[in-house]
């Protein structure tokens, strides 16, 4: 999976790159920037999070659930921003489908980032006893 988390994260940061080189397509144009900064700091941190797993040792299903759960959360809340901007919207809760999206992405991301610490709090006190 981390493999997949930096392959991901690398993809959205360039996707980000290139939704910057285009602000004036979108109908709210602060709002194409904010997803566009968001798309970056996103795929960064995907980045990381692939780099982060390569040094813990996880349980496959535990990796894979962690990595979906962080991944579907960043990519919803750019996907979320990018259509509120494309659509003129005044902000992302605007309308129900990217209030949804933004809604169920910051869930799936505190599922996941929680997890995560949970599991590395949980491997920090292993490696002291």
């Amino acid at each position: 999976m981390n493999r997949s988390l930096t392959l991901f994260g690398l993809a959205l940061a360039i996707m980000g790159f290139v939704q910057g080189l285009v602000p004036d397509i979108s109908a709210n144009r602060g709002l194409w920037i904010s997803a566009h900064v968001a798309a970056i700091q996103n795929g960064l941190i995907l980045i990381v999070l692939g780099c982060l797993f390569d040094t813990q040792r996880l349980t496959s299903r535990l990796d894979g659930a962690i990595g979906v759960l962080c991944m579907f959360g960043l990519y919803g809340l750019w996907l979320g921003l990018s259509v509120s901007a494309a659509l003129g919207q005044v902000s992302p809760t605007d309308s129900i489908l990217t209030a949804t999206v933004q809604n169920v992405a910051s869930y799936s991301l505190l599922i996941g980032f929680s997890s995560l610490l949970c599991v590395l709090m949980r491997s920090e006190n292993r490696a002291t006893e």
